[in-house]
């Protein structure tokens, strides 16, 4: 189970429409993965595992689709959160 939560990128969320609601994303690392023609989480699983990368499991992963392009599963920038290491 999981929410998907349709987002604009706003200059601030002081001003909310009714039925709406406001939402951070905090600033944060992540992997980006984009393909036309393979699941693009499972390229990023398979990245993340030959990198030894590890996914932050307490942020969200973002799914970015352009406005004006064919809308499908496949055809989203797909940002990956990742740990940040300390060198």
């Amino acid at each position: 189970m999981f929410t998907y939560i349709y987002c604009m990128e706003v200059e601030g969320i002081s001003d909310i429409p009714n039925g709406m609601i406001g939402f951070h994303v905090p600033s944060q690392r992540y992997i980006k993965v984009r393909s036309l023609d393979q699941d693009p989480y499972a390229i990023s699983q398979k990245y993340l595992k030959e990198t030894g990368i590890e996914n932050n499991i307490k942020s969200l992963a973002l799914e970015v689709f352009k406005f004006g392009e064919e809308q499908h599963f496949n055809n989203a920038d797909i940002y990956i959160p990742i740990v940040e290491r300390i060198l």
